[in-house]
C-alpha cells in the first residue's frame, strides 16, 4: 500500500471502510471466564444480562438476518424483549475468555417455548455446535417449537437431531 498514491490510497480506504462492516461477522471474546475442565459452555443472555452480551447477541442476530434475508431485528441489544438467547462459544478455541461462535434464542409463545433462530458464525459450521448443547435446551425447555421459516442448512440440523417444527420426531 505505501506505493500507492495519496488519492489511490485515500480511495482504497474508503472502499475498504465501506465493505469491512457488511462482510464482517466477528466471534467476540468476552471478559467471562471459561471453565475448561467442563469443557464448551454457553452463556444465557436476557434482557438483564450485561451490555457487552447483549451486544455480542445482536451481532449474531444481524448475522442470520443479513444471511437469511429477514426484514427485522433478531435481537437488540438496548430493548432485549423476553427472548433468552444462547451465546455458544466456539469449542475447538483454547482460551481464558469466552469466544462466542453463535447464539440461539428461545421465546415463551403462549406457555410453549420456542425456538426463535440459530447463527452459527462461518469458521464453526459443520462442527456440530449445535450438537454439542443440543441437550443442555432440551433439558431447559423441554419439548419446544421451532419458529417458521427454517433454511434448508438449519433443517439438516434439526434432522439430524431428531428435531421437527412441532419438537421431537416421536411427539410430532
Amino acid at each position: 500500500m505505501t506505493d500507492l498514491t495519496p488519492v489511490d490510497r485515500e480511495t482504497w480506504l474508503s472502499e475498504e471502510e465501506r465493505l469491512s462492516p457488511r462482510y464482517r461477522i466477528d466471534m467476540p471474546v468476552l471478559p467471562y471466564q471459561r471453565r475448561a475442565s467442563e469443557g464448551p459452555d454457553c452463556i444465557e443472555v436476557s434482557r438483564d444480562s450485561p451490555l457487552d452480551l447483549r451486544q455480542a447477541a445482536e451481532m449474531f442476530g444481524n448475522a442470520a438476518k443479513r444471511e437469511c434475508g429477514y426484514d427485522f431485528p433478531l435481537a437488540r441489544a438496548l430493548n432485549f424483549g423476553e427472548q433468552r438467547v444462547w451465546l455458544l462459544s466456539a469449542p475447538r478455541v483454547n482460551a481464558v475468555s469466552f469466544v462466542a461462535a453463535g447464539a440461539v434464542a428461545f421465546k415463551l409463545m403462549d406457555g410453549v417455548w420456542e425456538l426463535r433462530w440459530m447463527y452459527v458464525h462461518p469458521f464453526e459450521r459443520g462442527k456440530q455446535v449445535i450438537d454439542f448443547y443440543w441437550p443442555r435446551f432440551v433439558a431447559l425447555y423441554g419439548d419446544f417449537t421451532v419458529q417458521p421459516p427454517v433454511t434448508a442448512t438449519a433443517q439438516a440440523v434439526l434432522n439430524r437431531l431428531g428435531w421437527t417444527a412441532h419438537g421431537p420426531r416421536s411427539a410430532a
